[in-house]
């Protein structure tokens, strides 16, 4: 594959240490190397990536031209892989001392990406800032034929976010004397895909709730994404299948796993259920020999749409009745809901004497 590399840039502005910060990240995936002076543990965060400081910020000056190039970074990562990555920096005037570097790798949500591991014996260390992770010179290294170089690796992610990894680089030619001026910072980027599955993802789809008040008949059904199916799922409740049945109202929560490590996701819906069915009834009249009395049900709550059945096979909200006793109705709701109610319907038949 062939190196990248950049021809350095000469900045004339020079700011002090104290005044560089961290630049608000825009865009792109971003991988950066950067020198700086400080020769055993270079200030984390100055790769000159958008959303970093660059080592500019403190060194300048340095009369050099030179190119920085990284290899081993792929075309196309693969999930999970470790690949063997090379920084060479190269002076080609001027007669730079000594260089080191600082890289760090983020994904498509400027997140970090993948793995950086140290080789033992070349004078590489690992930092965190932010939630990302650089790898840069633990002792700057002296030029010798030209050129100075470091070895390390960098293991892609199982899974990520888009396909496209950017990386930033830069590094500082310095003239040996451990200060900030007499220096050259030179930087390039690089871009490479990721072949990998996209994220396990996990969306609820027609959630069903319960028809009634305090019953349990609801479902909810998880569509699972990305990763690699087959996919298992694990549900608040215990339920293992892609649906969960037999829900009351409630929130619920499912974790989808994709197989092979490629990843989890969760989702979840809240189930609700309708306002209790309730149903009372009125009487009116006495049942006697020339008269009937009757009775009314009013329903409310529930789904509306109501229906209402009398114990006597009677329907609607109000029945007649010509004979005295205790009679139930029961109304249905919209959703097949039911309540009951009882009355006693007053009887005197006895004859006039």
């Amino acid at each position: 594959m062939s190196p990248f590399s950049v021809h350095s840039k000469l900045f004339h502005r020079v700011k002090k240490f104290q005044q560089s910060r961290l630049l608000p990240i825009t865009g792109l995936l971003l991988g950066s190397l950067v020198w700086l002076a400080n020769n055993g543990n270079p200030p984390t965060g100055k790769t000159g990536a958008p959303f970093n400081g660059n080592c500019n910020d403190c060194h300048s000056g340095g009369n050099y031209t030179g190119t920085v190039e990284v290899t081993g970074f792929p075309a196309t990562a693969n999930p999970s892989t470790t690949y063997d990555i090379n920084l060479k920096i190269t002076g080609t005037s001027g007669n730079p001392v000594k260089a080191g570097f600082q890289l760090v790798v983020v994904d498509g949500s400027n997140a970090n990406c993948g793995d950086l591991i140290n080789i033992t014996g070349n004078g590489t260390g690992t930092e965190n800032l932010q939630t990302r992770e650089y790898i840069e010179q633990r002792t700057g290294k002296n030029f010798a034929g030209g050129m100075v170089s470091w070895d390390f690796q960098w293991k892609s992610p199982a899974s990520m976010n888009g396909n496209t990894i950017k990386a930033y680089f830069i590094g500082n030619m310095c003239n040996g004397t451990g200060g900030t001026g007499g220096d050259k910072p030179i930087w390039s980027d690089i871009t490479f895909s990721f072949a990998g599955q996209p994220p396990v993802t996990a969306e609820i789809t027609n959630p069903v709730n319960p028809s009634c008040f305090g019953g349990n008949n609801g479902s909810l059904t998880v569509e699972p994404g990305g990763g690699t199916p087959p996919y298992t799922f694990a549900w608040t409740g215990g339920q293992t299948s892609q649906t969960a049945i037999n829900l009351a109202a409630g929130t619920y929560t499912v974790t989808v796993t994709g197989a092979g490590g490629s990843g989890t996701a969760t989702a979840s819906a809240t189930l609700t259920q309708p306002t209790a069915l309730n149903l009372s009834a009125t009487v009116s009249g006495t049942v006697t020999c020339v008269s009937s009395a009757t009775a009314t049900a009013s329903a409310s709550g529930g789904t509306p749409g109501y229906t209402f059945l009398w114990s006597d096979g009677q329907t609607g909200e109000t029945a007649t009745f010509n004979t005295a006793g205790i009679y139930t109705v029961t109304s249905t709701d919209n959703n097949g809901c039911t309540q009951s109610a009882s009355v006693n319907i007053p009887g005197n038949t006895t004859p006039p004497q």
